[in-house]
């Protein structure tokens, strides 16, 4: 071992010095450096060869000098090869040592291969279709290298069991035995299925059998048919005669054939059967024996088909008989048999006769030679048809013909209408409408028809009642059809309003309504408005706009001969927009048990109603009006100029009808008062002349006329007017109402159904609150009007008007509840009561208001400016009076009275202002201007508030308008505690003397001042919430 590293370490230092003092590079000469016939490269530690003194490789060598030193020159290994070791060589992988004691060699990597075992005697390895049955294997040994070698293998195939073999014949033989002998025996050979070899599979032995040949036979036909003789010939189609043909052998050759001609089975047929009329969809079987009453046929121009007759084939064998066909001889007699002539003959006498033979359909269209339907089937007319089938033989031309049949017929009379009579109550109010009806005049309407029927009255089961607009509705489109009849819907024409009536048991009637708005105004049925949820039916008539009739009813009575319905007709009032208008024609028309009846089954069901009965009632046209007269621009005004002259205006519009009366009555609550006079227009002179008086409201509008006056009719211009003269009225109210009566008495008033009211005039003075607030311990005799032209209503919004009296006299009451304010009336409320406390808590929360967060302010000229967000105050000194302008929100505050001596106004609306005395407020500017002082505050005082006067009593006062509110609590001081000293005279019945306007900006803004009990006084003492 030590020996091996000092070689090594030799060999490296050797190699190391040689390096480092020669340097070769490939491709030189050997020279000295190679006679070892090693050569080394300037740039790696591999050998090389060296050949002729000259450098190549790499070549691989012995990496030690081992040899003898008698043999300097080692020898080449192979490329690839060197041992690793002198005394123990090793090989690289995939090297072994060789003869030679420093080099090795590469191994050698084949394989030698084995034998596999043989295939199982039941298979082959031979490849067949039948797939890989097992596989054979041998393991092979390592190669020279070490390395495993795969296996040797091999496939066998699965050999199969044997399978029979086919037996086959020679021509003309067969395996089936015949009757003649067979040959001899035939060998047939099995193997296997895969494989397909012999393999000890079995042998088939086998015998085959002659055929033959053919011979003749005789066909035969089959029943009911037989072979044809020399010359026949046949119209049915051809059967077939047959027979076997057989070899001599016994052997089945073929089928021979021959045309066969089928027996004759047809035999005279019957008579038709069901002989039958049917018209406009209905149909009637009809007797031989006796005449079958039948409906009237539709009138006008109606389609061939219309009416048709027909019969039922008789019974016979299917496929016996060829050509069924029918024979008509139509033999009409009209009525009282005016017709009547020699059977058979097809025209008649007026060519009302026709005939139909050989027709294939079983029904023709009933049409004569130069008459329709309708002419022929007159009301009343009689006639037979005269009816047979026949067929052609099935086999040859031959014709069988059934005896005739005679059924016959009689036309229907339809029931008459005697009488018509149209009733109601025309008069409403003194007004006598006529032949009108309007929304209370003849409304409801009775309309009693009588009527008979020359069949019998017990024919009879309904009545049709139409109005038809005049000029717009037309029936002749709608009465010469029959339309079905059901519960469902209806809309039905405004212009033509249909209704029918089926009588019921015990005089009642149902309703049937006609549906009739549509595109083609055509009517396409009848209906009954009948609940999907059940109940009673709908007695109403109705369009797509609208009720027509609230109740449509009938009654009807059969006495003798003769029937009659009673009709009552209830309009809807108010109207709606489906009411009628206008000029109608009444026709009526009554149904019986054809017209007006069930259809069978097999004509398709339902009940249908046939209106050609329907005819005008003979009546004059009777009018329908349900449209109140409108006003317009109704008022009343002062003339310019003058206290006692009144210009009554109103403009009357009327689309129903025209005008037929206007009433204009007046009124006063007044038991003394005054006479009155209309200047213009003027009739009688002593008819000018009123005393108004208190009428009850149903008098009012009445004629002949209370208090006032029967107006002439401007029938150019509906614009119309009156001019009266109050001459002596100096107090109360007087009331002026217009009543206009149109054709249908269907009237208007003002103030009514939505028309211009006319203002009342008061001649009292009177104050206004709109949204203010005014309570009064005592009496109040101030009373609310409406200020004209604008129509404000000064109650509108009040938060209270209260007294502690009985009434507070002519606070006007407005229909609408949200117009009028809240009234309270002898009773003592919470602000009586507990005034004191009320009042207490105010200037307590005033004062600590002042005193903490409110700032100080100083007014300049008029002007009270704030600019502190929380709030100003200011006490004026006694005897300052308080005007002029301000900003901000400002408590004025006085232990003394306070005296407002010029208007008072904020600069914007978010500006208030309070004005609270512990004693009195008085409003006096003194000088009158004709116009309106405005305060724009909410003012509060202990004692009294007067509005007193601003100039001599003789002299125009001025109006006040108070923009916030007005308490006075009156404590401790004179009552009432509000005095009200002005007096506009003759402009009293025009304009208010006080206005008090509330503004929502004092709700939010009392909490600046009042604090804490703000709740409190809202409610008693009357700031408005938000």
């Amino acid at each position: 071992m030590k020996k091996k590293l000092f070689v090594i370490i030799l060999f490296v230092l050797f190699f190391w010095v040689f390096s480092l003092e020669r340097e070769e590079v490939l491709g030189t000469v050997c020279g000295d450096y190679c006679g070892d016939g090693i050569c080394f490269s300037s740039t790696s530690a591999d050998l090389y060869q060296c050949s002729n003194k000259i450098c190549s490789g790499p070549t691989y060598y012995p990496s030690l000098p081992c040899a003898p030193a008698s043999d300097p020159i080692i020898p080449c290994c192979s490329q690839g090869s060197y041992a690793t070791s002198c005394s123990d060589i090793q090989c690289a992988e995939g090297n072994l040592p060789t003869s030679n004691l420093y080099c090795c060699d590469p191994c050698d990597s084949s394989c030698q291969t084995c034998t596999p075992p043989a295939c199982p005697s039941t298979q082959t390895p031979n490849e067949n279709h039948c797939g890989i049955a097992s596989t054979q294997f041998c393991s092979n040994p390592k190669n020279e290298c070490g390395d495993s070698c795969p296996n040797s293998i091999r496939h066998c195939y699965p050999k199969g069991e044997c399978t029979e073999c086919t037996k086959t014949c020679p021509d003309n033989y067969r395996l089936e035995p015949t009757t003649c002998n067979p040959t001899g025996p035939i060998n047939c050979e099995w193997r296997t299925r895969c494989s397909n070899e012999r393999d000890n599979c079995q042998t088939t032995t086998y015998q085959c059998y002659p055929i033959g040949t053919c011979r003749d036979c005789n066909v035969v036909p089959p029943p009911g048919y037989h072979l044809p003789t020399p010359g026949e010939i046949t119209l049915c189609p051809l059967g077939t005669a047959r027979c076997n043909r057989y070899t001599e052998c016994g052997v089945y050759c073929n089928e021979k054939t021959a045309p066969a001609y089928e027996d004759e089975p047809s035999v005279v047929p019957g008579s038709p059967t069901n002989p039958r009329i049917t018209i406009n969809g209905y149909t009637y079987f009809l007797s031989t024996s006796t005449h079958t009453r039948v409906r009237k046929p539709l009138p006008g121009t109606q389609p061939d088909n219309s009416v048709t007759i027909g019969a039922s084939q008789p019974s016979l064998t299917p496929g016996t008989y060829r050509n069924p066909r029918y024979d008509f001889l139509v033999e009409n007699y009209g009525l009282n048999e005016e017709w009547k002539d020699t059977v058979g003959n097809c025209y008649g006498v007026v060519g009302e006769d026709f005939c139909v033979v050989e027709s294939t359909p079983d029904t023709v269209n009933f049409k004569g030679q130069a008459k329709v339907a309708n002419q022929i089937l007159k009301e009343g007319a009689t006639g037979y048809f005269a009816t047979r089938f026949t067929t052609s033989n099935k086999c040859d031309h031959g014709i069988k013909r059934s005896v005739y049949i005679e059924p016959k017929y009689k036309v229907d009379y339809l029931p008459l209408v005697e009488t018509v009579e149209i009733t109601g109550d025309p008069v409403v109010k003194g007004c006598n409408a006529g032949r009108y009806t309007g929304l209370q005049a003849n409304n409801p309407l009775t309309i009693t028809i009588t009527g008979s029927d020359p069949d019998g009255v017990s024919d009879i089961n309904g009545l049709s009642l139409w109005l038809v607009k005049r000029g717009v509705g037309d029936l002749s489109n709608d009465l010469n059809q029959v339309v079905p009849m059901g519960p469902g819907d209806t809309h039905t024409n405004p212009n033509e309003v249909g209704m029918f009536f089926p009588f019921l048991s015990g005089g009642q009637t149902h309703l049937y309504k006609a549906i009739n708005e549509n595109a083609q105004n055509r009517l396409i049925g009848w209906g009954r408005d009948v609940p999907s949820s059940g109940g009673d039916l709908d007695p109403k008539v109705q369009s797509s706009q609208g009720l027509i009739i609230e109740s449509a009813t009938a009654i009807y009575t059969k006495t003798g001969s003769t029937v009659e319905v009673v009709v009552t007709l209830q309009f809807p009032n108010p109207a709606t927009p489906g009411s009628i208008v206008g000029e109608y024609d009444i026709y009526v028309g009554f149904s019986d048990i054809f017209t007006f009846s069930r259809k069978s089954s097999a004509d398709g069901g339902g009940v249908y109603l046939d209106s050609q009965n329907v005819k005008h009632s003979g009546q004059e046209s009777w009018h329908f009006d349900f449209i109140k007269p409108v006003y317009q621009n109704a008022k009343l005004e002062r003339v310019a100029g003058e206290q006692k002259l009144l210009d009554l205006f109103w403009t009357i519009n009327e689309e129903g009808s025209d005008l037929k009366h206007t009433v204009v009555n007046v009124t006063t609550a007044k038991t003394d008062a005054d006479e009155i006079k209309r200047i213009q227009p003027t009739t009688i002179p002593e008819e000018d002349f009123v005393t108004p008086q208190d009428l009850e409201d149903n008098k009012i509008g009445n004629i002949p006329v209370d208090s006032g006056w029967l107006h002439p009719i401007n029938r150019n211009k509906r614009q119309t007017s009156m001019r009266i003269n109050t001459q002596d009225t100096s107090a109360g109210t007087l009331k002026f109402f217009i009543t206009a009566f149109d054709n249908a008495c269907n009237y208007a008033r003002t103030g009514e159904d939505g028309n211009d009211g006319i203002d009342p005039i008061n001649y009292d003075r009177w104050m206004s609150t709109k949204g203010g607030i005014f309570y009064s311990i005592g009496s109040v005799d101030y009373r609310t009007k409406l200020l004209d032209p604008n129509n404000h209503f000064y109650n509108l919004g009040s938060e209270l008007l209260a007294t502690g009296a009985n009434a507070i006299r002519d606070v006007l009451r407005f229909t609408d509840r949200d117009k009028n304010p809240a009234v309270a009336v002898g009773v003592t409320d919470t602000n009586e009561e507990n005034k004191v406390n009320l009042y207490e808590a105010l200037k307590r929360e005033a004062n600590i208001s002042m005193n903490k967060k409110l700032k100080l302010i100083t007014p300049s000229s008029g002007q009270y400016i704030c600019d502190a967000p929380e709030g100003c105050y200011y006490k004026p000194g006694v005897g300052e009076d308080v005007g002029g302008t301000y900003s901000g929100k400002i408590l004025i505050y006085s232990k003394d009275d306070i005296k407002i001596t010029d208007d008072l106004k904020a600069t914007s609306n978010n500006d208030a202002m309070f004005i609270f005395s512990e004693k009195n407020i008085i409003v006096n500017d003194g000088h009158a201007t004709g116009g309106t002082d405005r305060i724009d505050a909410f003012l509060l005082a202990k004692e009294r508030i007067t509005i007193a006067q601003d100039a001599a009593v003789t002299e125009n006062h001025d109006q006040v308008l108070l923009v916030g509110g007005l308490i006075a609590f009156g404590i401790g001081g004179e009552s009432p505690a509000f005095v009200l000293q002005r007096n506009l005279g003759a402009d009293n019945p025009l304009k208010p003397a006080l206005i008090i306007n509330y503004h929502p900006k004092y709700t939010k803004f009392a909490e600046l001042f009042f604090d804490v009990d703000k709740s409190v006084h809202k409610r008693e003492v009357g700031f408005k919430p938000l």
